[in-house]
């Protein structure tokens, strides 16, 4: 599993199928906006606490073919 650094906290975030009203389904670069998702890991946070963060911040990583971000602190916005 991945054990993130001091500063960073793991967050799992969903995959979003974004398509307007008519049916037309948007590009990837318009819906790989995350800006909430579950912790995974981290020092300041539970597993399983929502967390809101700032739009594209974060590193993306693949592991056991799941999609995570490893996320600064300081770019935590908020708890749900």
């Amino acid at each position: 599993m991945i054990k993130p650094t001091e500063n960073y906290i793991l967050i799992k975030v969903e995959d979003r199928e974004e398509k307007t009203e008519s049916g037309i389904y948007l590009p990837e670069t318009k819906t790989d906006v995350h800006q909430q998702g579950e912790v995974v890991q981290g020092d300041k946070y539970k597993a399983g606490d929502i967390v809101i963060f700032r739009r594209w911040s974060g590193e993306d990583i693949t592991y056991n073919n799941k999609k995570y971000l490893l996320v600064h602190k300081k770019d935590v916005l908020a708890t749900v």
